[in-house]
């Protein structure tokens, strides 16, 4: 009886907020007191050695408190394990979005909720950025249980292989950097890698700009130019992810990073239009420029439209902000350009800085929820 006694006590106390261990003028070293929140005047009620119980208590754990690593005051956990009574977890899938610039992590519910994050500076080194994720997911995890991690990164990637190709133009430190392999030695548990923009297109077909809609095009247009399809809720991304980026736009164009010439992103990413225009996309004010650079995006669009026959084309990225700047000019170029069919939607981003990470987290939970 006394025993059941205690364990109804530290049901209550666990269901309780920021207790606290407080001196008592009276106290002994037998018998241990709490105070319950922040308030002065609290009253206190001593139930047995180590147990101390408020005289209010929600009548519910809530997620929130169950998560506060901090509840319970030392002595009441260890009568917790004598009890053998459990610590609450929940269960997490997390979402890996590596870039150029940054790494974020993201750890999420079956509902596609983001309930903890964590971000840092992309390394320059691969095999230290690995180090750091598998650092960030453990934060993010919280001591709670992780179902499955996806890994989105910026391409061309080697799925078979787990790692980021050598020939990729704008991660020269990752390049052959096992990605997958020991992240999910760490862990134990279903990690896959996916294409960035493949995880940012899911995001805007499940939850974003397209909801709704049956095939997504997604185009980012920042650093580089990358591209993704989503057919009936999955994403396509062939064998080493749609590099959209280097659809050749003229032959006799400028430098693209990958050593061709004349490539879409060579002409149209943030770092193109600073080169040709001097100034930032935030910065243009001129429509005259933002004509022109919609008359070289329209070709690289065309071609996207022939090929994918999308139902809408959603734009992100730093230059997809943007969009209402050049959306009018876009569309009339692509109409000169007398395309086989009517032409798609076209849609701003509703997601930017996330988009990443929260697609690779929906992977996650819509591939290991059952």
């Amino acid at each position: 009886m006394i025993l059941l006694t205690a364990a109804a006590s530290l049901v209550s106390l666990i269901s309780a907020r920021s207790i606290k261990p407080v001196a008592h003028k009276n106290n002994k070293k037998s018998h241990q007191y709490v105070k319950m929140g922040s308030g002065e005047n609290r009253k206190y009620k001593e139930v047995s050695t180590h147990i101390c119980l408020p005289l209010w208590a929600p009548s519910q754990p809530t997620d929130e408190i169950m998560a506060d690593n901090n509840i319970m005051t030392a002595p009441c956990q260890r009568m917790v394990a004598c009890l053998n009574l459990k610590r609450y977890t929940r269960t997490m899938y997390i979402g890996v979005d590596i870039g150029g610039s940054k790494i974020l992590v993201v750890a999420g519910n079956a509902k596609h909720q983001i309930l903890r994050q964590q971000k840092i500076k992309t390394p320059e080194d691969g095999h230290q950025g690995v180090i750091e994720i598998i650092h960030l997911i453990e934060q993010v995890a919280a001591g709670d249980e992780i179902k499955s991690i996806i890994v989105a990164s910026a391409g061309p990637l080697d799925f078979k292989n787990g790692c980021i190709r050598e020939s990729s133009p704008n991660m020269h430190g990752w390049r052959g950097t096992k990605l997958i392999e020991p992240i999910k030695n760490h862990f134990k548990r279903p990690t896959e890698l996916v294409a960035d923009t493949a995880a940012a297109a899911v995001t805007e077909a499940t939850i974003g700009a397209a909801k709704g809609e049956e095939f997504v095009l997604y185009v980012t247009i920042s650093t580089g130019v990358g591209a993704a399809l989503v057919a009936g809720g999955e994403a396509y991304q062939g064998v080493t992810g749609i590099e959209a980026g280097h659809i050749i736009i003229d032959p006799d164009g400028p430098p693209c990073g990958c050593g061709g010439r004349g490539h879409f992103e060579a002409m149209v990413s943030g770092k193109a239009i600073k080169k040709k225009y001097g100034l930032f996309g935030y910065q243009i004010t001129d429509p005259k420029i933002w004509d022109e650079i919609a008359a070289t995006m329209a070709l690289g669009f065309h071609s996207l439209i022939v090929s994918y026959s999308p139902s809408v084309i959603v734009i992100g990225g730093g230059v997809g902000v943007h969009y209402a700047k050049f959306h009018d000019f876009l569309m009339k170029h692509l109409a000169e350009l007398h395309p086989l069919y009517p032409l798609p939607e076209i849609r701003q981003a509703k997601y930017i800085e996330t988009a990443v990470a929260y697609g690779a987290l929906i992977l996650a939970a819509q591939h290991y929820s059952s």
